[in-house]
């Protein structure tokens, strides 16, 4: 956020650091579960241009969204519901048509233990609305899977089932996490057909002088395959669904 980093410790501190290499612990009452990263703000009334939002949990066990202008003072809201993802859940941040930012939450695991069976929305950290509970739909339950945005939809790919079993298909979503279906067969992944989770995916912006248009490339990095340390590198463009090993 703006030009420090921040992280979360397993015991609920939260770190800060300008270089990435020095951290500082911050002095905090919260115990700290995860950032989620940042949003804009809504309104250009309100006085902070971006925010900081993550997970606090309380003394009782109760989990609350957060959110912070600097990473120093906080804003709890209320209270989040029982089937709410608090450890090893997806998130990602997209916009509307007006360009409101807004970050999703799905996937991973409740307070509880058992498999959350909802997606979650919110456009300023604090107040969480429900998109879509169903425990048939096939990202609830899953943990190591991959949020991006590509072409206004919504793709999960890769992750584990509350089985243990991986999940070989990759899936969209056109309206932000209600509806979802398997990408098309033409998305060519190989090692996702042997399972795949826990890597990193990242989206990068390339400009287009040709066609006026900036053209985005898919990278993942790393993670699982197979229950084994997968070491590859792979890139895929838009328009052409196809990961090819770096």
């Amino acid at each position: 956020m703006g030009t420090n980093w921040f992280v979360v410790g397993t015991d609920g501190s939260l770190h800060t650091s300008g270089d990435g290499l020095v951290w500082t612990t911050q002095s905090s009452a919260l115990s700290f579960v995860t950032l989620y990263g940042t949003l804009n703000r809504k309104y250009v009334t309100d006085p902070n241009p971006q925010y900081l939002i993550g997970l606090v949990k309380d003394d009782t066990g109760a989990y609350f969204g957060v959110r912070s202008p600097d990473g120093l003072v906080w804003e709890k809201g209320k209270a989040l519901d029982a089937d709410f993802p608090v450890r090893e859940a997806a998130h990602i941040r997209g916009a509307t048509v007006t360009k409101v930012q807004f970050m999703t939450v799905m996937s991973g695991f409740r307070a509880d233990g058992n498999a959350s069976t909802s997606v979650w929305s919110s456009e300023n950290g604090l107040q969480w609305f429900l998109v879509r509970q169903q425990a048939s739909l096939p990202v609830v339950g899953l943990k190591g899977n991959n949020l991006v945005y590509y072409g206004g939809n919504l793709i999960s790919l890769g992750g584990i089932a509350s089985t243990g079993s991986y999940v070989t298909t990759a899936y969209l979503s056109k309206d932000h996490g209600k509806q979802w279906i398997a990408v098309p067969e033409k998305w060519v992944f190989p090692d996702l057909e042997a399972g795949l989770a826990y890597g990193t995916l990242l989206v990068e912006q390339v400009e287009d002088t040709v066609n006026d248009k900036d053209r985005l490339f898919f990278w993942y990095f790393g993670g699982e395959t197979a229950g084994q340390i997968n070491g590859k590198v792979w890139k895929a463009c838009e328009y052409h669904m196809l990961f090819q090993r770096r």
